[in-house]
């Protein structure tokens, strides 16, 4: 077993030509998003799934606008709230507040705070109409002003225009079950060489040091990821069609990652969600990963 650690351990630190070339500026200021919401809620910049959050309200969370800017100047925001297990209400307290704004301009925006930021939204109980309801969803849609981006490191830019047919689904699922396996095996070479460039880009985009980005590689690797069976998965197109993920089918609007890890507390509560994001350059036929995240959920009670 400390054999097994020690290798993963070297294996970890051995594949990073890539993150040599990170450049980090802590006096650079990025674009953020704050938000609570009370209802799963995605939040994507340029079309890129920048946040998506679950049931959650009482604490702010915050995700990163600049992995979604794709060059200065205008942008745009839109905001899904899923409304599948929504409880009418004329409450006036809100149900979704999301804040995008320059970390130059406000360290940590509050839902009063109007004045310092790009983008002010809140929805409350009583703003949801039975349209809305009938629907199952609401989406808003913004545009706002970036005085500069971090860098340009778009991938898929000069990506095929994806069509979200049969072929295309049952090839998406190969390339996560190959990961999977790949994620899953002793030897982890074979994941980072799939995962390198995906996983460059990201962190230059979010301003990250590399010594960051080989303690999140320990964190994925220490889990044991699970794939949902087949039919239990459907396709999502993001990046104007250019980038595709898998979900798990369950009917909503906004719904986990087809793949996640075993839960990893004594109780079963906490497991891990990787949301993977492939796309098919030009000069290619076969999917490769080019943006990828993954994030803790923790159920309290039921």
């Amino acid at each position: 077993m400390m054999f097994s650690l020690s290798s993963c351990k070297s294996q970890i630190n051995d594949y990073a030509e890539l993150l040599e070339n990170l450049k980090y500026d802590p006096n650079k200021e990025m674009y953020q998003i704050a938000g609570t919401n009370l209802y799963p809620v995605e939040l994507a910049i340029n079309d890129y799934p920048a946040g998506r959050g679950l049931a959650f309200f009482g604490h702010q969370m915050y995700y990163i606008a600049d992995i979604g800017l794709q060059k200065k100047g205008r942008q745009t925001a839109k905001v899904t709230l899923d409304l599948k297990n929504f409880k009418p209400t004329e409450s006036d307290q809100p149900i979704l507040f999301v804040a995008i704004y320059y970390h130059g301009d406000i360290a940590m925006p509050s839902i009063d705070d109007e004045e310092d930021v790009l983008v002010h939204y809140v929805l409350t109980g009583k703003d949801v109409t039975a349209q809305d309801i009938k629907n199952g969803y609401i989406t808003k849609s913004f545009s706002f002003e970036a005085r500069e981006v971090r860098t340009d490191l778009n991938s898929w830019k000069n990506s095929k225009k994806l069509t979200a047919n049969d072929a295309l689904f049952h090839q998406l699922y190969e390339a996560y079950k190959e990961l999977q396996s790949d994620l899953n095996a002793e030897d982890k070479g074979d994941a980072i060489e799939k995962m390198k460039v995906a996983e460059y880009e990201t962190a230059q985009l979010r301003g990250a040091k590399k010594e960051w980005i080989l303690e999140e590689r320990e964190a994925l690797f220490s889990n044991t990821w699970k794939l949902l069976p087949k039919d239990s998965c459907k396709l999502k197109l993001y990046g104007d069609g250019k980038i595709a993920t898998l979900v798990r089918k369950d009917g909503s609007i906004i719904s986990p990652s087809a793949i996640s890890s075993n839960p990893r507390s004594m109780h079963g509560k906490t497991f891990q969600v990787l949301n993977l994001y492939f796309h098919i350059p030009n000069n290619k036929t076969d999917l490769e990963l080019t943006r990828f995240d993954a994030y803790a959920v923790t159920n309290f009670g039921k």
